[in-house]
């Protein structure tokens, strides 16, 4: 008698066991489907921040490499009269610093979903994001240097166009390495 109802003991846990087994599977698998769409979807929000950001740099160097160029032929007058006559001439539309956008990223930092992405792209994005914040920074300080010590007046344009040119240069600088990243990103995403 023991052993028959060992074997019907037995027979009346399997199906139990298979069942508790099942259920987990079933929930391991809704819970990966839930996270690979989670994913999925923070993919799409950081293609869609990496472009806009992309079109923006675009949009920022192309100006900035204009007004270099007219800083330049102001600069290339033979006197100071006619270097502070073509400047008073020109309508400077500011510095222009881009806006970047980066909250999908934080958004992938803070929700940990980041952890599912491959060990290159994340440094890629943590570079991105690097850079930008360094652009960001030093836009702030050019900014602030300008209106602190820039002046329009005929005694010292020529002292801030100068600087001007310098901090133009290194911001291109960034906007250029900027849109090296963007372009990574986005093939290695494709």
């Amino acid at each position: 008698m023991a052993k028959k109802d060992l074997w019907y003991l037995f027979l009346q846990i399997i199906p139990v066991m298979v069942g508790v087994y099942l259920g987990f599977w079933l929930s391991e698998r809704g819970e990966q489907k839930h996270l690979n769409e989670k994913v999925n979807k923070l993919e799409t929000l950081l293609i869609s921040e990496i472009e806009s950001n992309k079109d923006e740099v675009t949009k920022k160097l192309s100006y900035h490499e204009t007004l270099i160029d007219s800083l330049r032929y102001i600069m290339s007058a033979d006197t100071k009269d006619e270097r502070y006559k073509r400047f008073n001439n020109y309508t400077l539309r500011g510095l222009q610093p881009p806006s970047l956008k980066d909250a999908a990223y934080h958004s992938a930092i803070q929700t940990g979903l980041v952890t599912n992405f491959e060990l290159e792209e994340v440094a890629l994005l943590n570079e991105i994001n690097t850079e930008q914040e360094s652009l960001e920074k030093y836009a702030d300080a050019v900014l602030s240097a300008l209106l602190t010590n820039g002046t329009f007046e005929r005694a010292g344009f020529e002292k801030m166009i100068g600087g001007m040119l310098l901090n133009l240069n290194d911001i291109t600088a960034y906007e250029n390495r900027l849109l090296r990243y963007y372009n990574s990103a986005l093939e290695e995403v494709n």
